[in-house]
């Protein structure tokens, strides 16, 4: 997904939260409540992948 695809997206859920009346502190939980999403799914992506072996290219 390309910056303004992403940018888009963060701008349709910024107008979500505003018709619905989000306050900060609702939007500040929400944020939270997707960080913490975000790393369950990051985890079990890395538990997933732990047999397989690091190979990067160089810089």
């Amino acid at each position: 997904m390309d910056a303004e695809k992403i940018k888009a997206l963060a701008n349709d859920i910024m107008d979500m939260c505003q018709r619905q009346g989000l306050t900060f502190s609702e939007m500040r939980t929400l944020s939270t409540m997707l960080r913490v999403k975000w790393g369950e799914a990051r985890d079990c992506a890395m538990e997933k992948a732990g047999d397989y072996q690091f190979t990067a290219e160089p810089f």
